[in-house]
Order: structure tokens, then C-alpha cells, then sequence
């Protein structure tokens, strides 16, 4: 990827945790990495193509300038990501704060905070059996596009499948969708299920009934596993609900660990067991 460097930009703030710097303040130096895409502006020589670096400039001095944090980590934490939102052309931004003066009592250069902010690739999984399950869904993917964290970049259309697991329930809606998303993947599934919370109830027992349910597939080609989220999504290869909407979304994608595509998954899947593939 292409990239864009910003050295040394000079801001008097009042960042610290005593009193003294908060009401004083003190010298600090922004370095910023921007990660972009060069080609389109460069192909026609055109500037409104490109990423405005005097822009981004003026932004971190007046974002770092106008507010007060007693962390460094705090104050990189927060400007990478809202330098991300503020211009769309930015992929990731790697952001240090370098703090000159701080009261350290003992020669020194400089203490600095380092900070990497990027939009991820993330597929999620959406479904509900339970009440209007066409609006649970809909409105699930509508409050994800409303976050400034979250772009909705594609939707796949709408299946009817017969639930997995627990069989005696009503029949599912199921889909998948494309975003983008700033947030880690704990993060993001901390968003999740807070979506799914607000939509109803659910998720009470294990492959039961759900009001609305939404799941993370892939997040870029990460390898995930922790207690509470297991990344690409576990048991996906033998769920026609989630590969064929994913195929729509691309059936070239591969899984991280098995290299497969979605293509091959569901190939796979329907050797397996035939008839019972979604159409």
C-alpha cells in the first residue's frame, strides 16, 4: 500500500496528568503514516483523487489541541480512529505523539505513544426465526451502517433454511453481509451482541430460536480463537446458511486455514449432502 508521511508536526497542548501540564501545557510533536491508495490520483495527476495532507495536518493539530487527555495512550487511541472517519480515503493510519517535556526529572529526548488504526474486511452471518424476521434482520444491518466504526459495504440476498442443531423451532432467514470495521475483533463483538440484545430475545439456548443473530465469518485473513469468539466462524463448511449467502458475497474468498474457497466449501458440502443445499 501506498503511503504518505507527516513529521514532526508541532502542537502546544495541555495533555498530562498533573496540574502543572494541564494548565501550562508544553510542546508536542505528531507523527502521522497514511496509508492510501495512490494510483487513481496519480494515473490523471488529479488532486481532488487524492488524500489531502494539508488537511489531515490542520485536523490532528486542532483535534490534538482542542482537548485534554492524561494519556498519551489515550490521546493516539482516539485520533487515529477519528482521523480514519474524517477522511474515507485513509486504509490505516499509524499515528505517534512525542512528548518532549515531559516531567521526568532525568536527561532525556522524548517519550512518545504509537497507535494503528485501519478499516478490517469483516463477513458477518445475519438470521432470525423469531417474529418479523425479514424487519429483525433489517434492522440489525441498518443500526451496524448507523455506527461511524462500521460501513455496510455489501449485502447478500435472503434464504429460508431449516434450523441446525435444535430441530423442533421455526424455520430461519438467513443472509450475509460485507463490512468494513475499525474495531478489534473483541470489539466487534462486544457491537454484535449488543445489537442482538436491543432486537429481543434469543440466544437463550444453544442453536435455539434467535430474534436476530449475527455472527463474524472472516475478519481479513485473521486466525482468532479465545473463549467467547472463534475466528474464521467454527463448523462454517457444513452450514449451507452461511455459505451460500457468503457465495454471493464472493465465492472466491478463502478460508485462512484450510485454503479453501467458499466455492469449494459448498462443492463440498453438497457431495455431502445432497438435497440439502439452499437454492
Amino acid at each position: 500500500m501506498d503511503k504518505l508521511v507527516i513529521k514532526d508536526l508541532r502542537a502546544y497542548a495541555y495533555h498530562g496528568v498533573y496540574e502543572r501540564e494541564t494548565k501550562t501545557g508544553q510542546n508536542f510533536l505528531i507523527n502521522a503514516t497514511i496509508y492510501c491508495d495512490f494510483k487513481e490520483a496519480a494515473k490523471d495527476d488529479e488532486v481532488l483523487k487524492a488524500v489531502d495532507y494539508g488537511k489531515v495536518c490542520h485536523f490532528l493539530h486542532a483535534y490534538f489541541t482542542s482537548r485534554t487527555f492524561k494519556l498519551l495512550e489515550t490521546a493516539v487511541e482516539k485520533m487515529s480512529k477519528e482521523t480514519l472517519y474524517r477522511f474515507p480515503g485513509i486504509r490505516k493510519i499509524v499515528i505517534e505523539v512525542k512528548k518532549p517535556e515531559a516531567p521526568i526529572g532525568l536527561p532525556f529526548d522524548y517519550v512518545s505513544a504509537t497507535k494503528e488504526a485501519k478499516w478490517h474486511k469483516v463477513y458477518l452471518s445475519v438470521g432470525s426465526n423469531l417474529g418479523d424476521k425479514n424487519e429483525n434482520i433489517e434492522k440489525g444491518i441498518e443500526e451496524l451502517n448507523e455506527r461511524e466504526d462500521c460501513r455496510v459495504l455489501e449485502v447478500s440476498s435472503i434464504f429460508k433454511s431449516k434450523p441446525y442443531g435444535k430441530l423442533d423451532q421455526d424455520d430461519f432467514l438467513n443472509g450475509a453481509l460485507a463490512i468494513e470495521t475499525v474495531l478489534e475483533p473483541d470489539e466487534l463483538l462486544k457491537v454484535l451482541k449488543e445489537i442482538e440484545a436491543k432486537a429481543g430475545k434469543g440466544h437463550t439456548i444453544r442453536w435455539g430460536p434467535r430474534t436476530l443473530d449475527l455472527d463474524i465469518v472472516f475478519y481479513d485473513q485473521l486466525v482468532y480463537d479465545t473463549k467467547e469468539l472463534q475466528i474464521p466462524h467454527i463448523d462454517m463448511e457444513n452450514r449451507d446458511f452461511v455459505l451460500v449467502p457468503m457465495s454471493e458475497l464472493g465465492d472466491y474468498i478463502r478460508h485462512p486455514v484450510t485454503g479453501l474457497t467458499i466455492r469449494q466449501m459448498l462443492e463440498n458440502l453438497k457431495l455431502k449432502s445432497p438435497g440439502y443445499i439452499l437454492e
